[in-house]
């Protein structure tokens, strides 16, 4: 009999209003810290994703810059590049622009001058 009083009364302690409201309030706690924590680990897969792929990208242009680099090495090639990208020539030599021919008809076609025409249908009528 005394154990049935004894648990009686244990029931009647967890089974209180107080008791359950603060069992509820842990719940909930808990639950919004591991809400919290699954939104920070979902940021830092993202993070990590985007981390990966600019490593990814890095790693190319490293490649590509290494390659650039290698080509670089000799003098022969950096003179090379220096002609190709700046348009100069060494003393002694000439530089020749070649225009292409649709350019330069309608840069001429865009002129005003009357005689700029003549010249055009000039051109035309031979088939240039």
């Amino acid at each position: 009999m005394r154990r049935i009083k004894r648990r009686n009364r244990w029931q009647k302690i967890f089974y209180s209003p107080p008791v359950l409201l603060l069992c509820l309030l842990l719940i909930i706690l808990l639950v919004r810290s591991v809400w919290q924590i699954n939104t920070k680990r979902e940021f830092v897969t993202s993070e990590a994703e985007a981390l990966q792929a600019q490593l990814k990208r890095l790693e190319e242009r490293k490649k590509t810059l290494e390659a650039n680099l290698q080509f670089l090495a000799s003098p022969r090639s950096v003179e090379a590049e220096i002609r190709s990208k700046f348009f100069v020539a060494k003393e002694g030599e000439k530089v020749i622009a070649v225009v292409p021919q649709q350019e330069i008809m309608s840069g001429l076609a865009t002129s005003s001058s009357p005689w700029l025409k003549r010249w055009e249908e000039f051109w035309d009528k031979l088939g240039v």
